[in-house]
């Protein structure tokens, strides 16, 4: 069993290092979870709309599912489509890597145009 060791201060009063210890733990616990990293995901009642005619590698990341990779392949494939754009998003299906349930998943995120 652990047992505390002791020191005196100048007025011979008995210092606890254990107690200060354990509340030196509890501080550095607390430190390193509000360090922790954050969930990525937004929360559950939060959305938004892409438009998928003007979206950025960077912003199609932000899709479920969706990586660097995959929306460098995105953005090549629409740069291929007739006026360089998406007419509707069940294109999406013709990227190498996105089948039916990547595309129900990301697919409630998309617009093709903005909103007005």
């Amino acid at each position: 069993m652990y047992q505390a060791t002791s020191w005196y201060d100048a007025n011979n009063t008995k210092i606890i290092v254990v107690g200060g210890a354990i509340l030196l733990l509890v501080c550095l616990k607390h430190d390193m979870q509000s360090q922790s990293p954050r969930n990525t995901l937004p929360p559950s009642n939060w959305t938004f709309q892409l438009n998928l005619n003007t979206a950025t590698t960077r912003e199609l990341e932000n899709l479920p599912q969706i990586g660097p990779a995959m929306a460098q392949r995105i953005v090549e494939f629409r740069h291929h489509l007739p006026n360089k754009k998406f007419t509707r998003i069940n294109q999406l299906q013709h990227v190498r890597g996105i089948g039916n349930k990547t595309l129900n998943s990301i697919a409630p995120f998309l617009v093709l145009s903005q909103p007005d």
